[in-house]
């Protein structure tokens, strides 16, 4: 299953996917439903007030605080703005606290959970100078109708009463300053998260497909080494049996193209269904591609030094089908009737293989599409490929090691 979509999106059921939705709360439906909700409640409740025998404010600024409870996630600037104005309202026509404190705290609160950068600075200035100026404010109205009503308070009691006063708005706002800011942190290190797992989802999708594009290539090479070696046996043998006049002879070439043809057939069938290479043992793999070119009609001269032996999976197959491809070359593009020499050096940490034929005017030498892959093949495993052509003679030379690189 794809953890990330094409178009670089999270999968439904990708976690990135859920904490990407949590992000999306501030313009989700249910959060503008609630905040509509308390701009409702807040303007009914003012409206309720005025029947009752207390001071209320005008349905203006009533409106103008619902507004602000309305539009704090959408529109957390606009919501500042609204909020100032109903304090300066109350402050200018000398009206005592309502209901429009709550929808300031609330703005304060949403400025500095959804804000950008300007409305979170604003609202800490308007949590801390603003409730300061505000409090000094209530001390003023609050000890004014106390002198009116009950003569002057005791000057230790009114110092006590006033600081208290001052402060308590101040921090009721600061801390709704804190609760938004804490939110904004959290939905900052959630939206990191989120892009950390998709750039994971993205690495992890760009690996996968890495390998099955290196697995395609792969098979893609196996099956062009052994299908390139057993149609230029085929077409060798094919090609000699017009010169033949013995019937026995014709049968028994016709004979090695059939087995030729089957044993190719196998074997691509092997690499399309192999999981694991098999190990060469010894060098008899090695031995019987060079037995299909003989028995092609085609003069092998082939000389071995060194004691041969076990490769591992990786260096063995990377031996068997590079040693396939040089062979195939040599018959494509040597010329006819050619002696094709065929050395391989057993070394006590690596295997040289060297093929060498005579070219034809004209002829490319063995140097067709085939050797970038056989190069990948053994630079994968930690060997090398290089290639001479000296006069009409093309040598091809591998060197491959024994066991596989760490």
């Amino acid at each position: 299953m794809r953890a990330v979509q094409d178009e670089g999106t999270p999968a439904p059921g990708h976690p990135a996917a859920l904490l990407l939705r949590h992000l999306a709360a501030r313009r989700s439906p249910s959060g503008l439903a609630l905040d509509l909700a308390l701009a409702g409640l807040l303007l009914a409740v003012g409206l309720l007030a005025a029947r009752w025998p207390v001071r209320v404010d005008p349905v203006e600024v009533l409106l103008a605080g619902a507004a602000s409870l309305a539009v704090r996630r959408v529109l957390p600037s606009a919501a500042l703005a609204l909020g100032w104005l109903t304090v300066l309202w109350q402050v200018t026509s000398h009206a005592p606290p309502s209901l429009v404190q709550v929808a300031s705290a609330a703005v304060v609160y949403s400025a500095a959970a959804w804000g950008g950068r300007a409305e979170l600075v604003v609202a800490a200035v308007s949590a801390s100078l603003g409730g300061l100026a505000g409090g000094l404010y209530l001390v003023q109205t609050r000890f004014a109708s106390i002198t009116l009503r009950y003569g002057e308070p005791a000057v230790g009691a009114r110092d006590d009463t006033a600081l208290l006063v001052i402060v308590v708005p101040a921090a009721i706002l600061t801390a709704c300053w804190t609760a938004g800011f804490a939110v904004r942190t959290i939905r900052a290190r959630l939206a990191e998260t989120a892009q950390r797992a998709l750039a994971e989802g993205r690495a992890a999708e760009a690996q996968e497909q890495a390998g099955v594009e290196q697995a395609r290539t792969a098979m893609a090479r196996d099956v062009h080494d052994v299908v390139g070696h057993s149609l230029a046996v085929i077409i060798a043998q094919a090609d000699s049996v017009r010169f033949l006049d013995d019937a026995d002879r014709v049968r028994d070439v016709v004979g090695t193209i059939a087995a030729t043809a089957r044993s190719s057939l196998l074997e691509v069938r092997d690499v399309l269904e192999r999981t694991e290479p098999v190990p060469s043992r010894d060098g008899a793999d090695l031995d019987a591609l060079v037995a299909q070119v003989r028995s092609a009609g085609v003069e092998v001269q082939e000389r071995t030094e060194g004691e041969p032996g076990a490769l591992d999976a990786d260096p063995g197959l990377a031996a068997r089908r590079v040693l396939q491809e040089m062979l195939a070359n040599a018959l494509r593009h040597g010329r006819p009737g050619g002696v094709v020499e065929v050395q391989r050096l057993w070394r006590d940490a690596d295997l040289v293989l060297e093929v060498g034929n005579a070219v034809g005017p004209g002829g490319t030498g063995g140097s067709g599409a085939g050797l970038p892959g056989m190069r990948d093949r053994v630079e994968a495993v930690g060997g090398s490929l290089g290639t001479d052509r000296i006069g009409e003679r093309f040598v091809a030379r591998v060197r491959i090691p024994r066991t596989a690189a760490p």
